[in-house]
């Protein structure tokens, strides 16, 4: 009779194991439909080049769908430059996750704000929004999930976001529930 959703900034899945132990034990959690993530790395020396998206798939017994935003020219910023080994895919992004049948991911590309090479954590690509056709028992449900741009102005911020409503229109236009 409802779905419980949860979003969370798993800020790059450095602590994954912690990540997976809330959402596998807390008491609400534990029973998500869905899960709109943002900030995981798939091959980063920070988070131990873990694939994110396919463990939380796995230690969760979920489906994955993964954009990648960025690929990562540096190991990151603040103290990650410093870690002892390095990257392997350097890949950053976002995911949805669910039990349920879904279909028709696409990854959308969002209006470019930020100046990949100003900080000290160089890389190429840009911010995106994740699309999907969720289905549960029979019922179909479009689901988006993006992270915006934080660093810089709310006119950027929309600017992004009406990308992303943009797509969301176009993908129900064409053919997705």
């Amino acid at each position: 009779s409802f779905l419980r959703v949860v979003e969370w900034n798993v800020e790059r899945g450095a602590r994954l194991e912690g990540i997976v132990g809330v959402l596998n034990h807390h008491p609400i959690l534990r029973y998500a439909d869905l899960l709109l993530l943002n900030e995981l790395d798939c091959g980063m020396d920070r988070s131990g080049n873990l694939n994110v998206a396919l463990e939380l798939s796995r230690a969760l017994e979920a489906h994955a769908v993964y954009g990648v935003e960025y690929l990562e020219l540096t190991k990151g910023a603040g103290h990650e430059p410093n870690l002892p080994g390095d990257n392997t895919s350097a890949l950053h992004g976002n995911a949805v996750l669910t039990r349920h049948s879904f279909s028709s991911p696409e990854v959308v590309r969002l209006t470019r704000c930020e100046n990949n090479f100003e900080s000290a954590e160089r890389r190429l690509g840009g911010r995106i929004g994740v699309l999907v056709d969720l289905e549960i028992n029979g019922a179909h449900l479009n689901v988006a999930t993006t992270h915006l741009d934080v660093v810089h102005s709310p006119r950027c911020r929309a600017k992004q976001m009406r990308a992303m409503l943009e797509s969301v229109l176009s993908f129900l236009r064409n053919g997705r529930r």
